[in-house]
């Protein structure tokens, strides 16, 4: 059963204060632009304007500070290419913007940002060309303060993030060329012991690919999900046909993985934890298991919440666009004041 609320639109005259807490990038205006609203998918407000034509591109990966007074996240800068992407800072209410990473030469992608836990530093992917068509890739840190980038690895990763202490890293690897899938991984922060936190998976004919490490703001437990995929090929062309999405918790070294009963036909973007550890918010796009997409299918990105007691699930953004990645603060960290912004008051609820 699916309820939904009158959709409506208020110019703000005057200041407001408004706990935003979910952070996320959506293509709702048929452009990457950085969002927040309130963990109930009401006071949704645009917190860029960014335009291709003045030579702003996309936004995406955007996360919060630890005390919520910053926002960084990647931003495309060359409207021709879409490799070519630096990290920028922004104020929580979407002012101040300035960029953090220099130009890459002749060009690359930095992306994936998320603030160390003291607040101090950005820990990045980075991915350079480097001339006959070959890139290399890294992760890195940059002191916000002194502007210095520090190399950590020399390989390629997916969603890099400090563990709550900060000594530690985890990552999600990508899966190799040729079928395999892809694992979790953990390391001492400046990159050395790197070994794989859960079993690497096996599938036999099925790939299993594990994606956005998210741990848990007491370091006890990691919020992750799962692809499962049988490659098959359709007229010479190889395709993906998905069996079934998962979205998984496991202890801090690995083990009593335990699956939330999520529906394994939403396809998961980006995920994070919610409501102190009581519930999770993801972005999700239904897709039919079992079978190759058509050629006419287009994914579509919303924003779910599901509460882990009660296995209850609410979705929260309903549009034409998509919303990709989320990043959840507690309220009694921010406190948004927006001046002179759009707020749309809206909400789904999907039972």
């Amino acid at each position: 059963m699916r309820i939904l609320f009158t959709s409506f639109y208020i110019i703000l005259l005057f200041s407001t204060v408004v706990q935003a807490r979910i952070l996320f990038d959506s293509t709702r205006n048929q452009d990457y632009q950085i969002y927040v609203m309130d963990d109930d998918g009401t006071n949704i407000m645009k917190l860029t304007n960014f335009e291709r034509p003045t030579g702003h591109g996309s936004v995406m990966a955007s996360r919060w500070s630890p005390d919520g007074k910053h926002i960084v996240f990647s931003k495309q800068v060359n409207p021709r290419n879409w490799k070519e992407s630096h990290l920028f800072l922004m104020n929580a209410d979407g002012t101040n913007v300035r960029e953090l990473t220099p130009p890459l030469v002749p060009f690359g992608r930095d992306n994936k940002p998320t603030f160390s836990p003291d607040g101090n530093s950005v820990l990045f992917t980075r991915h350079v060309r480097i001339g006959n068509g070959d890139d290399k890739s890294s992760i890195n840190v940059i002191n916000i303060k002194s502007g210095i980038i520090k190399q950590i690895t020399d390989f390629l990763v997916n969603s890099p993030e400090f563990l709550p202490d900060g000594k530690k890293i985890v990552y999600s690897s990508l899966p190799d060329v040729g079928g395999s899938g892809g694992n979790i991984w953990i390391m001492h922060a400046n990159g050395n012991r790197a070994r794989p936190l859960l079993t690497p998976p096996v599938g036999n004919n099925m790939v299993i690919s594990r994606w956005t490490p998210r741990w848990s703001s007491d370091g006890k437990t990691m919020l992750y999900t799962e692809d499962r995929d049988i490659l098959q090929k359709i007229d010479n062309v190889t395709h993906y046909i998905p069996q079934g999405y998962h979205y998984l918790i496991c202890d801090r070294d690995g083990r009593n993985i335990r699956a939330l009963k999520i529906p394994k036909h939403l396809r998961p973007s980006g995920v994070d934890w919610m409501d102190n550890g009581k519930s999770v918010v993801f972005t999700a796009s239904e897709v039919t298991l079992r079978q190759p997409a058509g050629p006419d299918f287009r994914y579509n990105f919303q924003i779910y919440k599901f509460h882990i007691a009660t296995g209850k699930l609410t979705q929260l953004s309903e549009h034409s666009g998509n919303d990709y990645t989320v990043d959840w603060i507690s309220d009694d960290v921010l406190s948004v004041v927006p001046l002179d912004k759009k707020k749309v008051q809206w909400g789904t609820i999907k039972q």
